[in-house]
């Protein structure tokens, strides 16, 4: 018995699925925003990116993974150490979302644009861990 695996649908469900987390991405960043030591928020924000990260892995999306483990690792700092996310990280982690779609989307991934705003965002978020 045969089995077929169509990989460019699961890609798709799997796009479909992180544009909803981007949307709680956003939701949550809203509310830190108002309220920077709510920590369910905070866990909720961990969660996002590292499902996106696993996603990323599993449906052969390398570099939003690269970018999202960063992003996790920020969050795991927060989520750990304290319930209270600075308002920079917040406004750090706002800043990727649009990143995060172009990676998503394989926005011009032979154009090192893309990548060099990648590494430097990456080394934003190194500075604040």
């Amino acid at each position: 018995m045969e089995v077929n695996i169509d990989m460019e649908s699961f890609k798709s469900q799997f796009k479909d699925e992180a544009l909803k987390i981007f949307a709680t991405i956003d939701e949550k960043l809203a509310q830190l925003k108002q309220n920077n030591q709510n920590s369910e928020n905070i866990n909720s924000l961990y969660r996002s990116f590292h499902s996106l990260k696993g996603g990323g892995t599993m449906f052969g999306f390398p570099e939003l993974t690269d970018f999202n483990q960063h992003l996790e690792s920020l969050l795991f700092k927060y989520r750990e150490n304290s319930s209270v996310i600075p308002q920079t990280a917040i406004l750090l982690i706002e800043e990727s979302q649009k990143i995060n779609l172009e990676l998503l989307n394989e926005v011009q991934l032979t154009d090192n644009t893309l990548f060099e705003r990648k590494s430097h965002f990456i080394q934003k978020i190194l500075s604040l861990e």
